[in-house]
Formats: C-alpha cells, structure tokens, sequence
C-alpha cells in the first residue's frame, strides 16, 4: 500500500466524518423528520462508499487471494454489500424528499420497492453463484447489472 494510497483514504475518511457530522448536528438542532432521513442517507452513503470500499479494498489486498478467489471475493461483497447498501441509500434518498415536501411514502411503496430488489438481489445472487461453481460467465449476470442500474434510474425520476 503506498502513501498516496494512504493518504487518499484519509482524506476521504475526513470527509465522510465531516458530512455525517454536519448531518447529525442538522438533526438535532432542527428536529424534523426529513433531516433525520437525511442523517441516515449520509451516513449509509459514506459508510457505504468510503468506509465498506476502503475496508474491502485493503482486505483485499492483506489476503492476497487467487484470481478465482479475488473473483469469488468481489462478487459476493458486490452482491451482498454493497448492493443492498446502494438500495437502502436510494430508498433514503426517495424517503427524504418525499418527507422535504410533507409527504409520507406509503406501505405499498415499500413493500413493492423492497420486494422488487430483494427479488433482484437473489438472482444476482444465484447467477453468481453458477459462475463460481460452473467458471462460465453467465449473459443474463451482465444483463442484470445494467438493468439495475437502470431501474435505479427510472426509480429516482420517478421519486422526483
């Protein structure tokens, strides 16, 4: 690990340690419900994207593992990770500015948005474990990666 290495993950610690204190400090000086999402959203964001990384990142390198292994490695974080934290972040994100504008997101909402991912991560989750066991690349794998991303999309415009 080198320095610049060091010093990138740092300066990003400190970043994520100043956003999720500026959230907290909104939520307790201003008591609303929206500010409290907020505070969740930063906090599951920067836990998820520098704290999860970063330790995945140097767990990563301390194993030393196979490329198979790597591979096995990658996906499951990626699968059971980091996805799920992306969709709790993105129904936060919805939850906020649905609460920003005096609304309330239904039950039906999120049971359907739940259930949807949750379908969705279990067959991403199938579909990586065929590859590790089979070694084949599967094209409904990469078909499903970008169709999340898009739906994450459509669920975004459709939130706002």
């Amino acid at each position: 690990m080198t320095i610049e290495t060091l010093f990138e993950y740092f300066f990003f610690g400190a970043v994520a340690a100043v956003n999720i204190g500026v959230a907290f400090h909104m939520k307790k000086k201003y008591p609303q419900p929206y500010l409290s999402t907020l505070f969740y959203y930063v906090l599951i964001f920067s836990a998820g994207n520098f704290g999860v990384r970063i330790v995945l990142r140097i767990l990563r390198g301390l194993l030393q593992l196979s490329e198979s292994q790597m591979q096995a490695f990658s996906g499951f974080n990626f699968v059971f990770v980091l996805w799920p934290l992306a969709i709790i972040n993105l129904y936060l994100m919805i939850k906020f500015v649905n609460l920003m504008l005096g609304k309330e997101l239904s039950r039906r909402f999120s049971l359907v948005y739940f259930s949807a991912w949750g379908v969705y991560l279990a067959v991403m989750a199938v579909l990586l474990l065929q590859h590790l066991d089979t070694g084949e690349t599967v094209l409904a794998g990469g078909i499903l990666m970008e169709t999340g991303d898009m739906a994450g999309i459509v669920i975004r415009l459709y939130a706002m």
